[in-house]
């Protein structure tokens, strides 16, 4: 539909296929071609022999399959970059891992020292009275002994 009537169309939609360019793009190319008026031998003014329905099918094909290949190493190069990003995700959750068994570790050993801390407080504190208690008799054995030798 885009094609004017006085262009050859075929030779646009090969031109669109093999060269993967917009129909505008080939039909602004076609109309410079037709204007050239300089003297200088123009090159693309040599035109191909007609293809047969087969050669411009094996042709067509031919630009799909580099197409397509082009695709596939685009969307090889795509796993490519997400599979890196996979292990980066990989590592970062190992890493993390490794640290929460750590701060766990410390975790438990802070209640373990607070557990001994509290034992050994209590320890002090019977130890302490202990001393009260054995301060005293030593007052009332001094005592008695005073009032056996004076």
């Amino acid at each position: 539909r885009k094609v004017p009537a006085d262009v050859d169309r075929e030779e646009v939609i090969a031109r669109v296929l093999v060269r993967e360019e917009s129909v505008e793009a080939v039909l602004r190319e076609m109309n410079d071609d037709g204007d050239d008026t300089s003297d200088e031998p123009d090159e693309t003014a040599h035109e191909e022999p007609e293809l047969t329905p087969e050669e411009r099918e094996i042709r067509d094909l031919k630009s799909r399959v580099n197409r397509l290949e082009s695709h596939v190493e685009d969307l090889s190069e795509t796993i490519e970059e997400k599979d890196e990003t996979i292990e980066e995700y990989k590592e970062e959750l190992s890493d993390a891992r490794r640290e929460e068994r750590r701060e766990a570790r410390e975790r438990r050993e802070v209640t373990r020292l607070e557990r001994e801390n509290g034992r050994l407080e209590r320890k002090v504190e019977s130890l302490e009275s202990d001393k009260a208690e054995l301060a005293d008799k030593l007052d009332q054995l001094k005592s008695l002994w005073k009032l056996d030798h004076s």
